[in-house]
């Protein structure tokens, strides 16, 4: 069945955190089966709004790259940068020069926060192919809006996130480790 995100709920247990999100599987019928699951574990945020206090461009970097509480983060120069209120803006497509580069320590779910850089084109993809290649969409994150997407992820896997079509602003990541 097709899987999407609608978070319903979320309870804080110091750093514990209880999602409780809704599994949607259509059928090959008009039936729809809404299934809820619970999710418990602990929280990992990194909010990219908060890496610099004025908009830097990828190019003021070593290599195009900088490091930020675990993540790196490739830019492809001065079109690509990190500012207070997009987060990551990459300009353009990736090609293997624009993506944001995370290993989580526990497998379980990442939530990204996102929207298109441009009108009509752009979507976030994910990786764990360095080279950006044999990725998948995150659903949820081909439109104008902030909104939120998220992928299921293995302890000690690399994956990259990086654009198709057109440029992406990536605000936030948050990690639940089961």
């Amino acid at each position: 069945c097709s899987f999407t995100k609608k978070l319903t709920s979320t309870i804080q247990y110091g750093r514990n955190f209880k999602i409780i999100d809704t599994e949607d599987c259509s059928w090959n019928t008009s039936y729809t089966n809404n299934v809820v699951r619970e999710i418990t574990g602990e929280a990992t945020e990194w909010d990219l709004t908060a890496i610099v206090s004025e908009e830097t461009h990828m190019d003021s970097y070593d290599n195009y790259t900088t490091e930020y509480q675990g993540l790196t983060i490739l830019g492809a120069g001065k079109n690509d940068y990190i500012s207070p209120t997009a987060g990551v803006h990459f300009n353009g497509a990736s090609s293997s020069n624009r993506y944001i580069a995370i290993t989580p320590a526990g497998s379980g779910m990442l939530t990204i926060t996102a929207k298109r850089a441009f009108s009509n084109s752009g979507a976030l993809y994910h990786s764990t192919n360095s080279s950006l290649s044999g990725g998948s969409a995150v659903s949820g994150l081909n439109s104008n809006s902030w909104s939120n997407g998220t992928i299921n992820v293995t302890a000690g896997t690399t994956y990259y996130l990086y654009c198709s079509g057109g440029g992406m602003e990536i605000k936030a990541l948050k990690l639940i480790t089961k």
